[in-house]
């Protein structure tokens, strides 16, 4: 189990270009994830799931042509992993999908 929280500053080129925003605030970002490896033998399997809040989102804004902060953001995620080592090599993929979610309750599946 993993519980992190941080914040992101804007970069000089959002605050100060000619789109950009002097008063943009950080963004703020808390979650939660759970992981599991399992091991057996030669092969690796990596089970990974969690969930996401950003406050104060910082991207581009089309119709205002400039960098904006939207409100709020909430990510939930899940990703499988598979390794497997053959002989001296590792062969490997993974599978993820993300659910994304704005302050307006519109969605979005990646």
């Amino acid at each position: 189990l993993e519980i992190y929280q941080g914040a992101r500053w804007p970069s000089l080129y959002q605050l100060f270009s000619v789109y950009g925003d002097p008063n943009l605030q950080p963004e703020e970002v808390e979650g939660v994830q759970i992981s599991q490896a399992f091991i057996f033998s030669q092969t690796h399997i990596r089970f990974l799931c969690g969930i996401s809040w950003t406050r104060n989102l910082i991207e581009y804004d089309l119709q205002a042509n400039a960098y904006a902060n939207f409100a709020r953001l909430q990510n939930s995620f899940c990703e499988l992993g598979l390794k497997k080592n053959v002989n001296d090599h590792s062969i490997g993929f993974s599978v993820s999908e993300v659910l994304t979610r704005n302050q307006d309750g519109l969605s979005a599946l990646r």
